[in-house]
C-alpha cells in the first residue's frame, strides 16, 4: 500500500535467514524476487532514501522473529537513516517484551490499563483489543523515530 511517500508492507517475520527476509520484503514492496536479496534490499532502501520515501514494515507477530533476523532487521533500521520503519504486534505482554528485547527497543506501556471487556459484548471487545494494539504499535514507532 503506497501513501504519501510511504510504502507499507506486511510481513509475518518467520523467515529462516536475512536473505529470505529481504527477498520476502522486496517481493511485497516491488513485486519482484531478486537473485541477490540482501544487496537488492540495501539498494532499494538507498533508492527510497534518495526520493525521501520510506518503507514501513508491519510485522504480524513480533515474537516470531528469530534473534538472527532481529539482529539483521535492527541493523537495517539503524543504517537506513529513517527510510526503513517497522510496526509490530504481539500476542501478549510477554511476547511484546521478548520481541522488543531482541530488536533492542524499549517497550513503552500506557499509564492506565485498557478496561477488560467480556467476550459476550462482541464488537466492543474487538475495539478494545484493537485500541490496545494501536497504543503498543504507536509506542514502538515512537522508539524507532
Amino acid at each position: 500500500m503506497q501513501r504519501d511517500g510511504e510504502l507499507v508492507v506486511h510481513w509475518n517475520g518467520r523467515a529462516h535467514d536475512p536473505a529470505t527476509a529481504a527477498a520476502e520484503l522486496l517481493l511485497q514492496a516491488t513485486g519482484r524476487r531478486p537473485k541477490e536479496p540482501l544487496f537488492a534490499f540495501a539498494a532499494y532502501l538507498m533508492h527510497l532514501h534518495a526520493r525521501s520515501e520510506r518503507l514501513v514494515v508491519v510485522i504480524d507477530d513480533l515474537d516470531s522473529i528469530s534473534p538472527r533476523l532481529a539482529q539483521w532487521l535492527r541493523g537495517m533500521l539503524d543504517s537506513s537513516d529513517g527510510t526503513l520503519r517497522a510496526l509490530a504486534s504481539a500476542a501478549d505482554d510477554a511476547a511484546a517484551e521478548r520481541g522488543t528485547k531482541r530488536l533492542g527497543l524499549a517497550l513503552v506501556r500506557p499509564l492506565r490499563q485498557a478496561p477488560v471487556v467480556e467476550p459476550r459484548r462482541g464488537w466492543l471487545g474487538v475495539a478494545t483489543v484493537a485500541l490496545g494494539a494501536a497504543v503498543i504499535l504507536a509506542a514502538l514507532l515512537a522508539t524507532l523515530a
